[in-house]
């Protein structure tokens, strides 16, 4: 069954069903702490980016990271940037999804978090293999190194 927010005109994207279930955990977290607030924020966003619901994304995401300033999450942080640097990457905004991405591996290093730097060299992957050159950016170097090396990590 379709929300009844969803034009009738549009079939329903398949991710919507998540967006809803994070919206209905999100309102349930909000009652019980701020931690687990940050990780709805962060999926909320998440399944926003892949409905192509950018501005939506980002702010759920930036919500989220700022949750993890405020309890020290440095995991959460971690992730959040990654995941923001997708949002920005997929929204065409190359050099941040960059910065970015690249201040979520600098974190994940500090952390040492294999799972982190996998998902982190992941993204700068697919930002310099397959964005930077649709955009005429060039390659930004290193995507098969990335890639490979995100694989290594357990990516």
């Amino acid at each position: 069954m379709q929300p009844v927010c969803w034009p009738s005109t549009r079939p329903m994207p398949a991710t919507m069903p998540a967006a809803i279930c994070w919206q209905e955990v999100l309102t349930l977290v909000r009652r019980t702490g701020i931690a687990l607030e940050a990780r709805a924020l962060s999926n909320l966003g998440a399944a926003y980016q892949y409905l192509g619901l950018f501005d939506e994304a980002r702010a759920f995401l930036e919500q989220g990271l700022a949750l993890c300033a405020l309890t020290g999450d440095r995991h959460g942080r971690a992730y959040i940037l990654v995941n923001l640097g997708g949002v920005s990457m997929l929204s065409g905004d190359l050099r941040s999804a960059r910065r970015l991405i690249e201040q979520g591996l600098s974190e994940a290093n500090d952390l040492d978090d294999a799972s982190l730097r996998a998902g982190g060299l992941w993204e700068l992957g697919r930002l310099d293999l397959c964005w930077a050159p649709r955009h005429g950016q060039g390659v930004f170097g290193g995507g098969a190194s990335h890639l490979s090396r995100s694989c290594a990590d357990g990516a």
